[in-house]
């Protein structure tokens, strides 16, 4: 039975990327200089320096005793560049101290229940790939915290996340985000994949940059961290949606899918950009 879900891609690389490797690409969408004022809850509270992405998604990045700390490998016009001097995740002014009390409640959730706790079997799931179920998790808590990764991707004025240009999705997400509203499952809906283990790759110690891509005539946003794809329908959903299956429920249910990084064709891309610079960097 042929996969159900959209292949992104058909080749990837066959050279050994080191641990810790963060891939960036330069991007022509264009960023705008941001307000000081809290981006999410819009008040005139000081705002605080705050990880654009979650500090879980760095966890396993960072190597808190070594020297460097962790490498970012990029992309620009003129080659490769590999930078050594990155202590941590990438932060700015984004959220006064309440807004980011409210993310890092869901972060915290997230944490627990997608890395911190043990998962079930895998089943098969019918397409000649494996799926894991979990069942009974807070649909809000769950829901909320994928919104905040695509929101402070768009939001955010560093380099690294110039690839994520919600439009006007991103004051509507927003909203959502301050009013503590999840949506329906499918508004934003999110697909949430799992790597399968690579002999080459080990995707549990990479941060990738997000970017947005089409399949067919619909819109995606793609987040890849700690060793999972989060793949974001921005787009109005199909009638037949062939990913939302793979959506969180307001039951609490979702499906994670176990997927080979080489359907993931963009991301692919990146890989074999970040590796031809770090082979570059070790030569």
């Amino acid at each position: 039975m042929p996969d159900p879900y959209p292949s992104i891609l058909p080749q990837c690389c066959n050279w050994r990327l080191p641990p810790r490797i963060w891939a960036e690409e330069f991007s022509m969408v264009p960023t705008e200089p941001k307000e000081l004022c809290c981006r999410l809850c819009g008040g005139d509270a000081p705002t605080r320096i705050s990880h654009v992405f979650p500090k879980l998604a760095y966890k396993e990045a960072i190597k808190p005793d070594g020297h460097p700390k962790m490498i970012v490998v990029r992309a620009n016009r003129t080659g490769h560049e590999v930078d050594k001097s990155q202590q941590t995740g990438f932060t700015e002014k984004l959220l006064c101290d309440s807004c980011e009390r409210k993310l890092s409640k869901w972060e915290t959730y997230a944490s627990n229940k997608l890395w911190n706790f043990p998962f079930p079997p895998p089943q098969n799931d019918g397409a000649g790939g494996k799926m894991v179920c979990l069942l009974g998790l807070q649909y809000k808590e769950l829901k909320l915290f994928l919104l905040s990764l695509v929101w402070r991707a768009s939001v955010s004025s560093d380099p690294f996340f110039r690839c994520v240009n919600l439009g006007p999705h991103e004051e509507r997400v927003r909203k959502m985000l301050n009013e503590e509203n999840p949506g329906a499952p499918d508004e934003y809906g999110c697909a949430v994949f799992q790597l399968e283990d690579d002999e080459l790759l080990d995707f549990r110690h990479m941060v990738f940059e997000p970017f947005q891509l089409r399949i067919g005539h619909q819109h995606f946003t793609l987040v890849c961290f700690r060793g999972y794809v989060f793949l974001f329908l921005i787009s109005a959903p199909l009638s037949n949606e062939p990913f939302a299956k793979a959506w969180v429920t307001r039951e609490g249910n979702l499906t994670i899918l176990e997927r080979n990084v080489r359907i993931f064709q963009p991301l692919c891309k990146l890989i074999d950009k970040g590796i031809r610079a770090s082979r570059a960097w070790t030569e």
